[in-house]
């Protein structure tokens, strides 16, 4: 974002357009990344947890307020995907348990959609404490190697 310079004086629309296009591009971006990883292209190490958000969050503010602002949006952008996944629990898997209602006209009772919830819930924290505990391995080796 540093190198781009918007206008002051650029009305509303341009502003807009500006901000629709580079939604746009991140969004297909962050989806890329995301096939990426679940096609298995991307190492599970390369993951970051909210230890490392919380250090990318840090470094983005002692940068600059924009620099900030575009790592907050991107941030947004890919919690917002994640959200979008078909799985149980998330939005995405209650538009796929809406689908399966609708066409197939079989109803998923809500004691097997809690259920599978429940799972998704328990698979998701497995991955948290996962991730968590890489995000703590990482910092304290960069902790080891910043004092030699």
């Amino acid at each position: 974002p540093k190198n781009e310079i918007i206008n002051s004086k650029s009305n509303v629309f341009t502003l807009l357009n500006h901000s629709l296009r580079r939604f746009i591009a991140q969004f297909k971006f962050q989806l890329t990344v995301f096939s990426s990883i679940f096609i298995g292209n991307v190492p599970f190490e390369a993951f970051t947890g909210p230890i490392g958000i919380g250090s990318i969050i840090l470094q983005s503010i002692n940068s600059s307020f924009l620099v900030f602002l575009y790592t907050f949006c991107i941030i947004n952008i890919s919690i917002g995907i994640i959200n979008l996944l078909p799985l149980p629990g998330l939005d995405g898997g209650q538009m796929i348990i809406a689908v399966i209602n609708k066409l197939i006209g079989y109803k998923i009772t809500l004691r097997w959609v809690r259920l599978l919830e429940r799972m998704t819930l328990i698979v998701f924290f497995i991955l948290l404490v996962k991730i968590t505990l890489l995000d703590i391995e990482k910092y304290l080796l960069y902790i080891s190697e910043t004092t030699l």
